[in-house]
């Protein structure tokens, strides 16, 4: 009895000892594909709400919190600075929802982009899947705005 018991368990160690082999060489590989599709899915949600910018430059990095972001938008040439991106984070029902926000130099709201969120698809989401219930109600005015 206690040889089966030795052989069952060395065969399940054996079984999550390969698991976790595929699963560390999995992650190794996917690491940098993933990095930089999320680069790319930033510098699109970037664009889409600062669609007049063609360049943009993070700034602060070190002094803002972990998912908060402030990039400076230039113009075609990088000779005017055009506007702002700013990404925030806050806790929603359904856990944090990030949010990117385009300002025009001029302070006002040029548009905002649901990042992320893990709100419930009835009623949460709607701000996502149906802008014009939320979102779009910030284009063009300038703060401050209250978040209730």
């Amino acid at each position: 009895m206690l040889k089966d018991m030795a052989k069952t368990g060395g065969i399940l160690f054996l079984i999550t000892f390969l698991v976790a082999l595929m699963l560390v060489v999995g992650n190794y590989y996917t690491k940098g594909p993933i990095q930089m599709r999320l680069e790319l899915e930033e510098i699109a949600a970037k664009q889409q709400v600062l669609p007049h910018a063609a360049h943009f430059e993070e700034v602060f990095p070190d002094t803002l919190a972990d998912h908060e972001k402030l990039s400076v938008a230039y113009n075609e040439n990088n000779a005017a600075v055009v506007g702002f991106c700013v990404t925030t984070a806050a806790k929603g029902y359904g856990g944090e929802i990030t949010v990117m926000t385009g300002l025009n130099f001029d302070k006002t709201v040029a548009a905002v982009r649901i990042l992320s969120h893990s709100e419930t698809a009835s009623v949460g989401s709607k701000a996502e899947t149906n802008p014009e219930l939320l979102l779009d109600h910030y284009v063009g005015r300038n703060g401050p705005f209250t978040v209730t």
